[in-house]
């Protein structure tokens, strides 16, 4: 049948119009030019008669293929909306498409890069198509990939399970507009994992993932390669036939591992290929064996060089003309670590006899602290603990050495340099401000909060040692001080003893004329406990204040073991007063004391003499020789 000319002018200019697409000029041809192209065909084919042409419609269909909404080059999977109650299939189905899809002609975001930034997004702001520009802004992407989970339904039948998987894919520009969209369903019929190298695999991904039957990685697996055959590709790839990858998986899921650490690796495609992986960032291509038909895998050993966090595996497949096809794992990234954490840094050590407290800075995220008590030779761990802080309630010794160590490990395993902590468990905590003396010789003043320990004497107390008003001064039990005939330590601010081991004060040789050893003039606390003095001129001088003398032994004064004047308060308790030479106890002015539990033994000729306008309370103590108005003076009840 003859042609119309109408038609055939269509035709040609629908010809026209393909070629000048075709040559990327469309935007350069001018409709003037198309005008008189058709007005020149009019005139030679006027009257004219010819044959039907049947591709005319073939031209139409691939004329309506070129012009259809531009496809993107980026892409981000968005997380799947799933209103079913099975969650883990979204995120298990996500990663299982991310492995099938990264591989194709599309630049894929890694899905946790995408939910990195999606976390600053407001609850208001919700992963819609109409919010399409804000999120292929925000992601870096022209397209998005919305997926919803239309249905997940599990059967068990003896040891098969039948699982049923639906969703809806849909592919949108950077407008919102939809680009592609279809409806995909999956029903596997599984009798469990097959027990190979490969299987072994699936088993430690599905435990890493903590999926509660490992059918569903098979299953994701499969909806994920189905969706990717049908996904819409650019022309010119779709003809291109390439090795088939069913799924690459890996051991290393949600470790870190190190030198020394060995990673299995396997491939299931199409048999009868060369295959190999590569990881992202290690510039080497790692072979796997063939096992059995369609089955590879292989070991790695980590190197000691490999330091890189959260990378990919890609599993390859190569043909005998040489095409390859990849699939990128989607059980998990892979991180290395070889490097140790820094040591810790201590901000805080506090020890005291029933708690140590230690609180340290984090140099890196996700480390694991140990805390260890070194005793000796012997290394005991305390504690463990990913946080920054160290609390041990324990009964510790006064005045003892504690020695700990903390060392930070990494997720790997590697270790860090140990930090030592080397203190002195101090009964009173505002010890641990104070300064520890280690000159022998005391100064002639003492200013400040200080410490007298035992292993530094014995201190040589050869002058007037003046402790001013509002110091601070304490000494560890057993302390050793020797006194020369200038010496005496005045105490004027707070003084601190401890039960223990005595307190040993004796002159520097024993022909020294003996001194007053000490003289308490001080309103501040004062309390001398565990005290031994030998030999002295006058044991202790009390001048003022309200000082407590308990489980004392003042022996072979030249005088008095005690003196206490003025308006001064005394309690003494558990003292063993003996071998005075004038009077164990002297008490003058309007000085007040009183005497408990305290032994008074061979001293000449008195063991009290009073002359306060009070009466000292001296009941319930013992007297050698027996107390008597011959041996105690003054108003004195015993």
């Amino acid at each position: 049948m003859p042609i119309s000319r109408n038609l055939l002018n269509l035709s040609f200019i629908v010809l026209c119009t393909v070629f000048i697409v075709s040559c990327g000029s469309v935007n350069q041809v001018e409709p003037l030019a198309v005008s008189n192209k058709t007005n020149e065909i009019n005139s030679v084919l006027e009257d004219k008669e010819l044959p039907e042409i049947e591709e005319v419609t073939v031209v139409a269909e691939v004329l309506e293929a070129e012009i259809k909404p531009s496809l993107p080059q980026s892409i981000a999977i968005l997380p799947f909306k799933n209103s079913t109650s099975e969650q883990e299939a979204s995120q298990t189905l996500r990663s299982t498409l991310y492995g099938h899809l990264a591989s194709s002609n599309y630049r894929f975001s890694h899905i946790k890069d995408i939910d990195n930034r999606l976390a600053i997004l407001s609850n208001e702001q919700e992963l819609t198509p109409k919010n399409a520009e804000l999120l292929t802004n925000l992601l870096d992407v022209d397209g998005l990939l919305f997926v919803e989970v239309l249905d997940y339904d599990k059967l068990y039948v003896g040891i098969y399970a039948q699982i049923t998987f639906a969703v809806k894919i849909t592919l949108v520009n950077v407008k919102g507009e939809a680009i592609w969209s279809k409806e995909f369903e999956e029903i596997s019929r599984e009798g469990g994992v097959s027990v190979n190298a490969l299987g072994l695999l699936y088993n430690i991904a599905v435990t890493a993932w903590h999926l509660n039957d490992e059918n569903l990685l098979a299953v994701a697996d499969k909806l994920g390669r189905k969706i990717a055959n049908e996904f819409p590709q650019p022309t010119k790839f779709q003809e291109v036939n390439y090795s088939y990858i069913e799924t690459v998986l890996h051991d290393g899921i949600e470790q870190v591992l190190k030198y020394g650490d060995v990673l299995r690796v396997g491939i299931k495609g199409e048999a009868n290929k060369l295959a190999s992986v590569t990881i992202e960032g290690i510039n080497q291509v790692f072979p796997l064996i063939e096992q059995q038909p369609g089955i590879y895998t292989t070991s790695i050993s980590v190197d000691h060089s490999w330091n890189a966090s959260e990378r990919m595996l890609t599993g390859i497949l190569r043909d005998s003309s040489g095409m390859t096809s990849k699939y990128i794992s989607s059980v998990g990234l892979l991180s290395f670590d070889n490097e140790a954490p820094k040591p810790v840094t201590l901000l805080q050590d506090k020890v005291s006899p029933d708690r140590v407290t230690l609180t340290w800075q984090n140099s890196e995220p996700n480390l694991l602290y140990q805390v260890i008590l070194i005793e000796g030779q012997i290394r005991r761990q305390l504690f463990e603990t990913y946080q920054t802080e160290f609390v041990w309630e324990h009964t510790l010794k006064a005045f003892a050495p504690i020695k700990l160590s903390i060392v930070a490990i990494d997720k790997a395993g590697n270790q860090s340099e140990e930090t030592l902590i080397n203190k002195v468990v101090y009964p009173l905590a505002s010890m641990y401000s104070a300064t520890v003396i280690k000159k022998s010789r005391l100064p002639s003043t003492i200013d400040g909060q200080f410490i007298l320990l035992k292993s530094e004497g014995p201190y040589i107390v050869d002058k007037k040692v003046t402790q001013v008003a509002g110091s601070g001064l304490y000494i560890e039990p057993g302390t050793e001080f020797q006194f020369t005939n200038a010496g005496n330590l005045h105490i004027q601010g707070s003084l601190f003893t401890f039960a223990g081991l005595p307190i040993q004060l004796q002159p520097l040789s024993k022909i020294i004329t003996a001194p007053t050893f000490i003289s308490l003039d001080s309103n501040e606390h004062v309390e001398l406990n565990s005290v031994n003095i030998e030999n002295a001129g006058i044991g202790i001088e009390v001048i003022k204040g309200s000082p407590a003398i308990v489980d004392c032994s003042i022996t072979n004064s030249q005088y008095s073991a005690i003196t206490v004047a003025n308006m001064a308060q005394v309690h003494i308790r558990n003292c063993f007063l003996s071998g005075s030479n004038t009077s164990g106890l002297i008490i003058t002015d309007q000085a007040r004391v009183n005497i408990e539990g305290s032994q008074f033994t061979e001293n000449f000729p008195f063991h009290i003499q009073s002359s306060s306008i009070y009466q000292v309370e001296a009941s319930d103590n013992n007297w050698l020789p027996a107390a008597s108005p011959m041996s105690v003076l003054g108003k004195v009840r015993y």
